[in-house]
């Protein structure tokens, strides 16, 4: 498995997305994408509906996925054509305030969450918490300091504590050794910068849920449908004239 480039972070790919995007016809790949995400998380999956469209702007926001199957992603269909999975992750405590501390403590709390996946895959698992932890740790130091401006003189003469409630939401791609993976995590946070003592640690305090949803799909199959001549045609061949004439009837 290749390492996580930037782009995983989510800084790389959200300049060049123009979200929401058209809807495209399907000419049957939501079907050959579902094969191929069915075997990876396996059993019922009812309960982890993704909305067709949620499905689709995730993986379209997502420019490397983009870039590596560009027919792929010109024929993105309207139906649900692969398998999302959802966590929910809960937490509450409070820590020294320091990126390293915030990293570790969201990898803790998010462990258990993603054991509970479908997916079972320890590799993917992995991946996700250090991502994970990396992102809220970068948005949640961002409104701790966006609070702290917005205090007044009194405040800030007698360290008044800050209070802060910012909403989270990411979308990033993992690469795994068979598999790629597309992730969105949302979800609210409520934060609490108690000052210290000069001299001391500020504690932070930390009321988090998050939800994460995944979709996964063997990546030698991707390349075998990105590359298949007839799937390529099928693509060359498309007019959106067909879009217009299927909505009217």
């Amino acid at each position: 498995s290749r390492p996580l480039g930037p782009e995983a972070l989510g800084q790389a790919s959200t300049p060049e997305c123009r979200a929401p995007h058209p809807l495209l016809p399907s000419i049957g790949l939501d079907g050959r994408l579902a094969r191929m995400a069915a075997p990876v998380v396996g059993g019922p999956l009812e309960k982890y509906a993704l909305a067709p469209l949620q499905a689709s702007q995730a993986l379209r926001c997502n420019n490397k996925m983009c870039r590596t199957y560009p027919n792929i992603f010109k024929m993105l269909g309207k139906r649900s054509w692969a398998y999302p999975v959802k966590a929910a992750v809960p937490f509450s405590g409070t820590m020294v305030r320091s990126e390293e501390a915030l990293r570790a403590e969201v990898r803790r709390a998010l462990q258990p969450a993603v054991k509970q996946t479908p997916w079972e895959n320890d590799e993917l698992n992995g991946r996700v918490v250090d991502v994970i932890g990396t992102i809220l740790a970068g948005k949640i130091e961002e409104s701790v300091k966006a609070a702290e401006r917005e205090r007044n003189v009194f405040d800030w003469l007698f360290r008044a504590d800050v209070t802060n409630s910012m909403h989270l939401a990411s979308n990033f791609h993992v690469e795994l050794e068979q598999h790629e993976a597309v992730l969105s995590v949302g979800g609210f946070a409520e934060l609490r910068r108690v000052k210290a003592d000069i001299g001391g640690d500020d504690i932070l305090g930390i009321e988090l849920t998050i939800e994460i949803k995944a979709l996964i799909l063997d990546r030698q199959k991707l390349h075998n449908l990105d590359t298949d001549p007839r799937f390529v045609q099928e693509v060359g061949n498309y007019s959106a004239m067909d879009d217009l004439e299927a909505d009217s009837d």
